[in-house]
């Protein structure tokens, strides 16, 4: 089966609606639809077909193209060699200046006679079935459901069989939202256009497709290792440059290769390898992303110490103050390298005071909170040389980037202008998470930019220099200046004229490709407006493009008030990546929530189709769960989410080879790192004491894990975390339990690990009091395991 969805307009009537003006627009348009109304009520087979193939309105009405929008449309499916049944959505719209449902309607009966569908049959071997729609709102609302229900249960779930989105007749501003449900959808759509007067089938456009993608976006995204086997796996070794295999061998150096343990590794590492992790790390700005800032920072002092103690006599050495003072926090360590002025004169301990210092804050935030980097944060990064010099040309830095408003012009200016329409509805949700640093605390999609095409119709170049000097209305209160805005003569016909649409298509596509080249945005949207084909020749150019640089790209519809309509609105359509990229996503999707850098994974999946996106949704919330969990002044209050949390954690650390990842034991630090209780207060779930809180009153006795309190044992996986690299201690993870057991006077065996001592904590807050423990809801567990499982299964 075939589904066309068809965008009723005056087209369908026959009539020339770039010559019509006023009242004799008006009277075709009344006199079309009578004739069609009059011709479903019982008129001659053979002349209902004519009407509704070549027109219905007066010869000197007529349009210059021969066929009707619908006529072509199944020209096209019928040479495109497809066969049996098409569905016909008649989409009208009962919105909006020129509402079209009385037409849609009109079509709807005529596709209702027997008679009528039989001729079709014979015409075009097709079996037309027509479903009417014409309640249709330009805001997308409509009476009965939106756009994306009415097409989903037209089409069902079959997403390989063919969709056709005209974009013939009917607004502008309806085709693009149709063509951005279906593509949302997942479906295998293709646009239909018109070519010559002359031609009795459209010219279908379809659904671009651009097999390196996957490679562009897991690389783009710090998935290098999975961007490597993609590429690898198809044939395109050529695509992994010198770039991506040097920072590749960073991170395995750093991290670990086969054989060797993620401690062993760290300990090894240089600063520059450690560089190329914190730049990374921070480029993909997920929860802790600064994990790896206060490793870098002694490693880079210890390069800089090394370099002036070359220069120095044997008995003027200096010593590493990390060295002097091991296992103390970052801050301590220049506390006292200030406080008791240590090795002065010293640069390498001037660089560390200076920008050791500027960078602390940024590792607390992921150490202290597991959060991810502010805007601020990122901001002082990318300030320190041997920190953004590594980021590579290919990764998109949180924030950096300028978003591209494409808009074409019509004849008409309308206020308020479509940029100030644009920058007074702000990104919504979905565009924030594509963008990077788009969700960040302090951070959002960046500056914009507009460029407006127009053609050399008068009426259209006069709209552009009108909606060129919106811009300095359009400045947002607190923006330091105004939008830029970029004017491009695509040429092409008057008003009036037919311009050919590989003509005008191809022109407006070349110009695209040079400003996306020049520019260089972070994420694209091309806003309904002006010419189809204009629109028809962008998305081309910007699908290509953003496909390469793996930059979000959306199509932006608006509205304004009018018939029907009570107030202006911006609605977003993302262009997802084609179908085969979809088992790449999912894989990157799975790493990411191996080590639940959610975050990274809300924007893997955001890049996919509806299915993608739902998963998306879902981890976004799972994320934000989270975070109010670890951020509850009562967290008995989030009791199932913590627990959920340590059960996940668990979980992963069963699965892994080798150390346990540093961030999951962060992760669980803060999911447990809460005020305890005052003595006499009621008992808790995470606020409990544990014995050594009074220092005082402690009196240190040897005894076995089983006789730790929950509040020990709690506070135990917290002293872990400051022990492990990456943190502030020199161990691996396990012996880092190992030693702080020994350091609290508990008893454990040798092989006695992370995984043991979190096992005995989740016992222990299992085994709290009933009134707190019944009925934990522990549905975040279920639900991150059901999203593992799906991108791990379709991977």
């Amino acid at each position: 089966m075939t589904l066309l969805v068809h965008i009723v307009g005056e087209g369908d009537l026959g009539s020339d609606i770039l010559r019509l003006e006023g009242e004799q627009r008006q009277q075709a348009r009344c006199a079309g639809v009578t004739t069609l109304q009059n011709a479903a009520a019982g008129g001659a087979g053979c002349e209902a077909v004519d009407l509704l193939l070549r027109g219905a309105v007066a010869e000197e009405l007529e349009s210059r193209f021969v066929w009707t929008p619908l006529a072509l449309e199944l020209g096209a499916i019928q040479d495109d060699g497809h066969e049996g049944q098409v569905r016909v959505l008649l989409l009208g719209s009962s919105s909006g200046y020129g509402a079209t449902a009385d037409i849609a309607k009109a079509l709807a009966s005529l596709l209702e006679r027997d008679e009528i569908r039989a001729a079709l049959h014979k015409r075009y071997g097709l079996e037309v079935i027509a479903e009417l729609h014409a309640d249709g709102d330009l805001n997308e609302q409509v009476g009965r459901g939106d756009l994306s229900s009415w097409v989903e249960a037209a089409h069902g779930t079959a997403a390989d069989s063919p969709v056709v989105v005209s974009m013939i007749g009917g607004a502008t501003m309806m085709c693009l939202s149709a063509m951005g449900v279906v593509d949302h959808l997942g479906y295998d759509w293709r646009l239909a256009v018109a070519g010559s007067p002359d031609d009795a089938e459209a010219r279908l456009i379809r659904r671009g497709h651009h097999g390196n993608a996957p490679f562009y976006w897991l690389r783009a995204l710090g998935y290098l290792e999975q961007a490597a086997q993609w590429a690898r796996q198809n044939g395109r070794e050529e695509l992994i440059d010198e770039e991506h295999t040097r920072l590749l061998r960073d991170l395995q150096a750093v991290l670990g290769g086969a054989g060797q343990e993620r401690g062993e590794a760290l300990a090894a590492a240089t600063d520059e390898q450690l560089a190329s992790l914190v730049a990374v790390e921070m480029t993909r700005a997920d929860n802790g992303a600064g994990l790896a800032v206060r490793a870098w920072v002694e490693k880079h002092y210890e390069a800089l110490l090394a370099e002036e103690n070359a220069g120095r006599a044997q008995d003027d050495q200096i010593s590493s103050v990390f060295k002097r003072l091991p296992g103390k926090e970052l801050g301590k360590v220049l506390g006292l390298v200030r406080d008791e002025q240590l090795d002065q004169g010293s640069t390498s301990a001037a660089w560390l005071l200076t920008t050791g210092d500027r960078l602390r804050p940024v590792g607390n935030r992921a150490v202290h909170d597991a959060a991810a980097p502010t805007a601020s944060d990122l901001a002082t990064v990318n300030q320190v040389p041997e920190l953004g010099e590594r980021v590579p040309s290919w990764m998109h830095w949180p924030g950096r980037g300028r978003v591209l408003y494409i808009c074409g012009m019509g004849d008409n200016y309308q206020r308020s202008s479509v940029i100030e329409r644009v920058m007074d509805a702000g990104p919504d949700e979905e565009f924030r998470r594509a963008v990077p640093g788009g969700m960040l605390e302090g951070g959002g999609v960046g500056d914009v930019d507009f460029l407006l095409l127009h053609s050399a119709s008068p009426g259209s170049k006069e709209t552009a220099v009108k909606t060129c000097a919106s811009a300095l209305l359009a400045k947002r209160p607190g923006d330091l200046y105004a939008p830029g805005v970029d004017i491009i003569d695509y040429g092409g016909a008057e008003s009036n004229d037919f311009a050919p649409v590989d003509d005008l298509a191809g022109e407006v596509s070349v110009m695209l490709r040079e400003v996306l080249r020049t520019k260089q945005p972070s994420a694209v949207a091309i806003v309904a407006s002006g010419q189809k084909l204009v629109a028809i020749g962008a998305l081309e150019a910007a699908q290509a493009w953003c496909a390469e640089h793996a930059v979000p790209l959306f199509v932006q519809t608006s509205v304004q008030p009018g018939q029907n309509i009570k107030r202006s609105g911006m609605q977003f359509h993302r262009i997802a990546l084609h179908n085969d990229a979809e088992a790449a996503l999912r894989e990157a999707a799975a790493a990411s929530l191996s080590s639940l850098n959610l975050l990274s994974a809300v924007r893997v999946l955001s890049a996919g189709d509806q299915d993608m996106d739902v998963w998306a949704q879902a981890c976004d919330e799972l994320r934000k769960e989270y975070l109010a969990a670890v951020n509850a002044k009562d967290p008995d209050a989030h009791a199932g989410v913590l627990l959920s949390v340590m059960d996940t954690v668990h979980e992963l650390c069963l699965e892994t080879e080798g150390d346990v990842d540093p961030r999951l034991v962060v992760v669980v630090a803060e999911a447990v790192d809460f005020p305890r209780r005052g003595k006499k207060a009621a008992e808790t779930l995470f606020r409990e004491r544990y014995a050594w809180q009074d220092v005082k009153a402690y009196s240190a006795q040897r005894h076995g894990v089983e006789a730790c309190s929950r509040g020990d044992l709690l506070r135990l996986l917290y002293e872990v975390r400051n022990e492990v690299r990456l943190t502030h201690g020199d161990s691996q993870v396990d012996e880092a339990v190992r030693e702080v057991m020994r350091n609290r006077f508990v008893d454990v065996d040798d092989d006695f690990g992370y995984v043991d001592l979190l096992e005995q904590a989740i016992k222990s807050v299992n085994a709290g009091p009933g009134n707190l423990t019944t009925g934990l809801d522990e549905s975040w567990a279920e639900r991150f395991r059901a999203l593992r499982h799906w991108a791990e299964e379709r991977a």
